[in-house]
């Protein structure tokens, strides 16, 4: 999910958890990532670092996601990260 430590990820996210899903929240601001942590400590959750608008970042992301092998029968793709002008 990306944008997943921002507040609209972050309400996602808990209702994913809620459900039984297991995620991977990626987002570019650490202090958000830290936050989520925090927030969904003890969770599901796989917490990375990354910026959707370089394609390295995102093939990074992808990489590191999909080499958890707890984490690679995902099934839905959430793009909630944007940028403003």
């Amino acid at each position: 999910m990306t944008g997943g430590a921002g507040s609209i990820g972050m309400a996602a996210a808990k209702l994913f958890l809620s459900e039984g899903a297991k995620l991977t929240l990626v987002d570019v601001n650490q202090a958000a990532l830290d936050r989520a942590r925090d927030a969904l400590s003890g969770e599901s959750v796989m917490l990375i670092k990354g910026d959707v608008t370089k394609v390295e970042s995102v093939e990074a992301a992808l990489y590191l996601a999909s080499d958890q092998s707890s984490f690679t029968t995902g099934t839905l793709l959430m793009v909630d990260g944007g940028m403003s002008a």
